[in-house]
């Protein structure tokens, strides 16, 4: 009994500092989201400070184990999912710092046709979404549109990544002039006669 008590202690102890780590990342956050710290706290600082307190993956009984039930009354643990912890963190933390580029750019964009960065923020909207499939979301014809977006660069395409809510669906192009905007109906009627479908452009 003694035995047993024991190791509910030992137990109880290691949850203990598991939510205490996750809580001082949590607090770490909020108070970098509250000075209102943008570019600052990007990839580096992320690396340097809290990649370490994360695990890679975890599936998802032992969360439950750990954790118990997700309070996010939206969701559900699949308890024989595998889930990659610290892609999916790493992902909002660099998007916030793509994101802050991008306006930038867009911010000092002149109309005369400034391919320069028109090519850096094709870029970012490149790597956004690299990094949004490498946590497992996505879908296969998404991928396949922002592939083929890629070879129409000549043409007017400067960049193409997944948007939209609930695992995306729909993909923007970053487009320029008339050439730019036939090449993006191109790409839909081809996708249109592939797989025999509809596909609604907005634009």
């Amino acid at each position: 009994m003694k035995i047993e008590n024991e190791k509910k202690i030992l137990a109880q102890k290691r949850i203990d500092e598991k939510n205490a780590t996750i809580n001082n990342f949590v607090n770490e956050v909020e108070l970098i989201h509250s000075q209102s710290v943008q570019n600052k706290y990007a990839n580096d600082d992320f690396d340097k400070n809290f990649r370490a307190l994360l695990p890679e993956k975890i599936t998802g009984i032992d969360f439950i184990s750990l954790y118990g039930d997700t309070i996010d009354l939206n969701s559900q643990i699949n308890p024989q999912t595998e889930y990659l912890v610290q892609i999916s963190t790493q992902h909002p933390v660099e998007e916030n710092a793509r994101v802050n580029k991008f306006m930038k750019l867009l911010q000092d964009f002149s109309l005369d046709q400034d391919f320069e960065k028109l090519n850096a923020m094709g870029g970012l909207m490149k790597m956004s979404h690299q990094s949004y499939s490498a946590c497992g979301l996505g879908t296969k014809r998404t991928d396949e549109i922002v592939t083929m977006a890629s070879k129409y660069l000549d043409e007017g395409i400067f960049g193409a990544k997944i948007t939209g809510g609930g695992s995306g669906g729909v993909v923007c192009l970053l487009t320029s002039g008339d050439d730019g905007r036939e090449a993006a109906l191109e790409i839909r009627t081809r996708m249109e006669k592939r797989y025999k479908t509809t596909l609604r452009f907005f634009g």
